[in-house]
């Protein structure tokens, strides 16, 4: 994950906004890849921070896939703590078909998937 610090109007598209400080994350997926439901489904998952951290004050964040295309954009106007290049966001419910309808648009690989499951569940 990449992040870069710009004036929050940019996110929240409010001119009242402009001198307060909002992020752009930039993720390993997008939606020619894991988040394609959003092209084909109409379902746009909303992702948290694997680790929550309730001290961090809340800022306008848009979270973008790895392309340079527009349509990219995974989430918009999410109010998220800063996290820092490193940390993760969890996108729960991304199941077998998020990745068999997956492109390598732009030249980006298919992710290698890692599974993950609760003991309780095991």
């Amino acid at each position: 994950m990449a992040r870069t610090a710009v004036s929050a109007e940019r996110i929240t598209k409010n001119a009242s906004d402009s001198s307060s400080i909002g992020h752009m994350y930039y993720i390993n997926y997008g939606v020619y890849g894991n988040f394609i439901c959003g092209l084909t489904d109409n379902y746009y998952p909303l992702g948290r921070p694997l680790f929550e951290d309730d001290d961090g004050e809340l800022l306008p964040s848009l979270i973008w896939g790895p392309t340079c295309d527009s349509h990219d954009r995974l989430e918009e106007n999410k109010m998220m703590r800063r996290l820092e290049v490193g940390d993760w966001i969890i996108y729960e419910d991304m199941g077998a078909y998020t990745s068999a309808v997956s492109t390598t648009f732009n030249g980006f690989q298919r992710p290698t998937p890692i599974y993950f499951i609760s003991e309780s569940k095991w």
